[in-house]
């Protein structure tokens, strides 16, 4: 098939053109998000067992745009859907979105963490 390649979870130079080409403060942003993701990951959950359309909308936005200074349009994107459907989409529809968008988190939360320690991107597409 002549499909292009899926485009890398992490976008490196979409990242590092979000900061001006400043290193050091993409480094400080990722860490910043790796720090918060989890607790967000896990707010969320807790908002998709109570049936809390609105809370679950609250949290994706800030999840959606974090991901749209590192992560591909792809990723970006579901974290929109997310956040877009949380009003009017059904209750196992929104938790599907949720489980389609939670293992490409991991993986962008991964390569993320080893991009912060070894300094080189990770080409992992998904």
């Amino acid at each position: 098939s002549d499909d292009p390649p899926p485009a890398p979870l992490f976008d490196r130079a979409r990242a590092l053109a979000s900061v001006n080409q400043v290193e050091a403060l993409l480094r400080e942003l990722i860490e910043i998000f790796l720090d918060e993701c989890p607790r967000q990951s896990a707010e969320i959950e807790s908002a998709l067992a109570a049936d809390d359309r609105d809370a679950v909308r609250r949290l994706a936005h800030p999840l959606k745009n974090s991901l749209g200074y590192f992560g591909s349009d792809s990723i970006a994107g579901d974290a929109a859907g997310l956040q877009d459907s949380a009003l009017d989409a059904r209750q196992n529809q929104l938790a599907e979105r949720w489980q389609q968008l939670k293992p490409r988190l991991a993986a962008l939360e991964a390569d993320l963490r080893d991009y912060v320690r070894a300094g080189q991107p990770v080409e992992r597409t998904s």
